[in-house]
């Protein structure tokens, strides 16, 4: 889900093994001529690494590839067992609720009751390309100047919200309540030590403003009672705290990497940037309260996370954890774990960036810290796969099949692949933060990393793109956006009439249904959500 801040060591240690396979690739292959009087060519990082992979290709397959961080990056959450033993890609799979159009879901491709998507075209939204045809070709992405991509804005760094902190329910900016140490902690802090009402009615601004995001918004709506339990602490909260307790009751654990990263990945792109801190009048006109940027996402995050929205997806097959591997190339045999191939990834990378500056998310399920996460830009560039030399030019990096002594991956080739090209892509994404009293927002506080993939694009005798093959076992996999014109949205926004301008109380129609809707189904309102972004952005 997050990227680890500490990414740049494991980068060292991958480029210090790089170097001495490289240094031993190079004595092997030197001639027996007098080179002691020929300066050695400089390397670029690129061939570098091809020619690691060259010199043992086994073990680069299992490398992770080169990450950079940006930002101040929440921590990693998968515990060390999870890594060891491949847990986490467990739950990552069962964490996966997400349906298309037609009502196939992901947990119909993981269960083999449907197919994989093999086609980028699949992915594509008409909507999103405003008119253009996507652009499929290598030949046509470098002429139209696509090598490179990168969205207008970062989509907005969020905190992914855990449950064992209560979702929108955690008192972020509360230090005793950020101590704690699991999800009873925290509950116990919030509905026996400092309960919503009583914060409410002693009207503390340091207490109210210390809130989470949903016991603001359950004092937006309504106005707290001793009828009933539920009211007492809210009306959205309760069901924040609920979705932590099966797994508490069960387990006595609430594991720390659950949370709503799935809906923070695309409300950071569907939704506008919340800029600035809004300020409202509580539903009984006693108290104003603030809603930061922080909570103002929290809120989108969550909505985005709740609701069904048609999503377009590709890969996701594979639950195999000991995938077997070819012994010459250590590629992974199984074709469902090899999973989206590099022209699909290829193609959707340039024309969802580069075309349509559109975000889309990425998951790795064989990386632990590449989870749910948009993308932002791109670049690519071309590298021979016969010689390992960084090349300019499209043509320069062409290999014909025929010619191609070179290839480690040749028994796994498509039999309509009549030449080969080395492409190296550096892909930045957003990550996740921790969420802050800050009364503005904007990119400078978002969070990226970077990686860099290596594969090879095979194309046939027109020049299509029709496959290829990856330099690393730890590649993304698999794709995923809502439709062009999804909206996250409750059963009760559909009664909604008229506006709210968040500098007035909520109309009491509109507070109506939103107590029913939080109460009812544990939503709230896109309406109120959406009417917070636009006050944040005036």
């Amino acid at each position: 889900m997050t990227q680890s801040t500490n990414s740049r060591q494991p980068r060292f240690g991958y480029f210090a093994c790089m170097m001495a396979l490289a240094a031993a690739a190079t004595v092997a292959s030197a001639e027996t001529t007098d080179t002691a009087t020929q300066a050695a060519p400089t390397l670029t990082e690129l061939e570098q690494r091809w020619q690691m992979f060259q010199a043992n290709p086994v073990q680069f397959m299992e490398m992770t590839p080169p990450k950079r961080v940006q930002g101040r990056a929440a921590l990693p959450l998968f515990s060390p067992q999870d890594i060891r033993d491949l847990t986490y890609m467990d739950k990552k799979s069962a964490a996966r609720q997400l349906c298309d159009e037609s009502g196939i879901c992901v947990a119909d491709v993981l269960e083999g009751r449907a197919a994989a998507r093999q086609n980028a075209r699949d992915f594509f939204d008409a909507r999103e390309l405003n008119g253009q045809r996507p652009v499929m070709g290598l030949k046509q992405m470098e002429a139209q100047g696509l090598m490179s991509g990168e969205l207008a804005e970062t989509p907005w760094s969020d905190s992914y919200w855990p449950i064992y902190q209560g979702i929108l329910g955690a008192r972020y900016a509360n230090r005793n309540f950020m101590g704690a140490a699991n999800w009873k902690a925290h509950y116990e802090f919030t509905s026996q030590q400092h309960t919503l009402k009583a914060i409410a009615d002693k009207g503390s601004p340091i207490m109210l403003d210390s809130l989470g995001p949903s016991e603001k918004y359950d004092l937006l709506i309504g106005e707290l009672t001793n009828g009933r339990t539920v009211y007492e602490s809210g009306y959205l909260t309760p069901s924040m705290w609920e979705q932590g307790r099966g797994y508490w009751d069960d387990r006595g654990e609430v594991e720390a990497w659950m949370g709503i990263c799935h809906g923070w990945a695309v409300a950071a792109y569907m939704l506008p940037r919340p800029s600035k801190s809004v300020e409202t009048t509580s539903a009984d006109g006693k108290n104003t309260l603030k809603f930061y940027p922080s909570d103002i996402k929290g809120l989108a995050s969550y909505i985005w996370a709740q609701a069904r929205v048609p999503t377009r997806f590709i890969g996701g097959r594979c639950n195999d954890k000991d995938a077997k591997r070819d012994p010459q190339s250590g590629r992974v045999l199984d074709e469902d774990c090899f999973d989206t191939n590099p022209a699909n990834w290829h193609q959707i990378v340039v024309n969802q960036i580069g075309l349509a500056k559109k975000s889309f998310v990425m998951d790795a399920t064989y990386d632990y810290e590449v989870w749910n996460h948009p993308v932002y830009s791109y670049s690519y560039r071309y590298f021979n796969p016969e010689t390992g030399r960084q090349v300019e030019t499209l043509e320069e990096a062409t290999v014909d099949m025929a010619n191609f002594s070179n290839d480690k991956f040749k028994k796994f080739r498509s039999p309509n692949a009549k030449s080969v090209v080395g492409i190296e892509m550096d892909v930045t994404y957003v990550v996740e933060t921790q969420p802050s009293h800050a009364d503005v927002d904007s990119a400078a506080y978002d969070a990226t990393s970077s990686v860099t993939y290596m594969y090879d694009i095979e194309l046939d005798a027109q020049g299509r793109m029709i496959g290829g093959e990856w330099y690393s076992n730890k590649h993304p996999d698999f794709l995923w956006s809502p439709v062009a014109d999804g909206r996250a949205a409750s059963q009760g926004d559909a009664r909604l009439t008229g506006t709210w301008d968040p500098s007035q109380p909520l109309p009491q129609f509109w507070r109506d249904v939103a107590v029913a809707t939080a109460v009812r189904t544990g939503m709230p309102l896109a309406g109120i959500i959406e009417a917070l972004i636009e006050a944040s952005n005036k």
